[in-house]
């Protein structure tokens, strides 16, 4: 429904923030047109000759394309260079899938080329693990400013946002890079209490 894509959105939006600011990265559609003096969505758009990459549909411009993160903006791998146009139904499809869940060998051999991603890295699942190493070493920051961000501790539909992103992040470290990881305890060992930004 409309709030679950709300949250959805924001929650996404959350991670974006998140993964740029542990990478130390300005957001690209800005340091793209600083630096290259064009839109970047344009020019992933017409780096894949202006058709989805998956069902090869024609996009008329941009604004039909949809904007993939390839390696997925779930498990913190931030949007960059290496973005897939998709149309708006095979990015849907997409979701959060790994390149190897979604697309055949051929498809990511080609994909390879055109992105500059390793064939290594598109047939892994594997969460990106210099933002989780980031995260552990300011997880103060994480908890005390991030998490407290006045748009993240809005109730909706009963649930606390700084919750859900709470959840989405620890999900992603403990499926794939240490699933005994306690982000609280880590706080705690720190700071000899317990975070108020979510709810425990």
């Amino acid at each position: 429904n409309s709030t679950q894509h709300r949250e959805d959105s924001l929650r996404r939006r959350a991670i974006e923030v998140l993964v740029d600011t542990l990478l130390d990265r300005e957001w690209i559609y800005h340091k793209f047109r600083i630096e290259q003096k064009k839109e970047f969505d344009k020019h992933i758009w017409e780096k894949f000759e202006r058709r989805c990459f998956k069902c090869n549909k024609p996009l008329k411009n941009e604004s039909e394309m949809d904007l993939d993160h390839t390696m997925p903006l779930a498990s913190f791998w931030p949007l960059d260079e290496g973005a897939t146009c998709l149309c708006k139904k095979c990015n849907s499809l997409k979701s959060d899938k790994f390149p190897i869940e979604f697309y055949s060998e051929s498809e990511l051999q080609k994909l390879s080329k055109l992105t500059g991603l390793s064939s290594n890295i598109l047939n892994q699942k594997k969460v990106n693990t210099v933002v989780i190493e980031r995260l552990f070493e300011r997880i103060i920051w994480f908890f005390d400013e991030f998490l407290n961000n006045k748009d993240y501790q809005k109730v909706r539909g009963g649930k606390r946002t700084s919750d859900l992103i709470y959840k989405a992040i620890l999900k992603q470290i403990k499926t794939f890079y240490n699933k005994n990881t306690d982000l609280i305890q880590l706080y705690k060992n720190k700071t000899k209490k317990l975070p108020k930004s979510i709810t425990i």
